[in-house]
């Protein structure tokens, strides 16, 4: 991942785990990824910070670039693997986050909104 402006930091979008109750038709949080030494890694989920209208317009754009593995060279923890729904890692996000775990996963992240203005090419690992 690489930093941005403001404290943020830009992951890719490598899935998602699905919504229940008024989320149902959207989203629960996203899963997030970046890359360290060449490989695609898992850097935690994010759920924070997306209105019920967002995650559902989240969730349709996802589901056109949906996949039925994990495009992760590192694979992500079991109890994330099992339920997620995988994309395509091309949409970059900007997620606010407390620190970084020292496995790497962004701990409080907040959603705070889509870059297209970003190559997920040039994404690397949290900092």
């Amino acid at each position: 991942m690489q930093r941005a402006d403001g404290g943020l930091e830009i992951a890719m979008l490598t899935g998602w785990l699905k919504g229940s109750g008024t989320s149902q038709r959207g989203l629960e949080s996203l899963v997030l990824a970046g890359r360290l030494d060449g490989q695609l890694r898992f850097a935690g989920c994010v759920g924070s910070g997306l209105t019920i209208a967002g995650r559902r317009a989240i969730r349709d754009a996802l589901d056109c670039i949906a996949r039925p593995d994990s495009p992760l060279d590192v694979k992500a923890p079991r109890e994330i693997a099992r339920s997620t729904h995988w994309c395509d890692p091309i949409v970059a996000v900007d997620v606010a986050y407390r620190e970084v775990t020292g496995d790497g996963v962004l701990r409080q992240p907040s959603f705070k909104g889509v870059r297209s203005d970003v190559d997920v090419a040039e994404i690397d690992w949290p900092s």
